[in-house]
């Protein structure tokens, strides 16, 4: 049996999804194995983003729908601004976030669990950072 991590909230955004090729759905159900909650912020899309995310059929995601407000904003504004809206939802101590175009590899899961293992007996400890592939 493999020790129970500390609570973590996992969140997200995510707009126009399909107009954009987001993968989502792969995205959000990367992280499931690793969150007690998962919320996501969903920006009013012109396309079928929402029912993308309503499809995923697990009980700790949590949908907010949200109007990302005047589209000529720049958008790391947006995106800042709407990262910041989802994480007030967030109930725990330990966050995971995940883009929509992001990927956690299943490989991956035991060195994420392991240092959070670890960095949650160090008070010192506000967050971690993992390398990660671009492509």
């Amino acid at each position: 049996m493999r020790p129970r991590l500390p609570p973590v909230s996992g969140f997200s955004i995510v707009k126009n999804a399909t107009i954009y090729d987001y993968p989502v759905e792969v995205a959000l159900k990367s992280v499931l194995p690793l969150v007690d909650e998962l919320h996501v912020n969903v920006g009013v899309s012109d396309d079928d983003t929402l029912a993308r995310v309503r499809s995923i059929d697990d009980s700790r995601i949590r949908i907010h729908e949200t109007d990302w407000g005047d589209p000529k904003r720049r958008a790391t504004r947006d995106l800042g601004d709407e990262t910041n809206r989802v994480m007030e939802h967030c109930r725990h101590e330990w966050g995971l976030y995940i883009q929509a175009d992001e990927v956690l590899h299943e490989e991956d899961e035991h060195a994420i669990r392991a240092a959070l293992l670890k960095a949650a007996s160090r008070p010192d400890v506000e967050g971690l950072a993992f390398e990660y592939l671009h492509f």
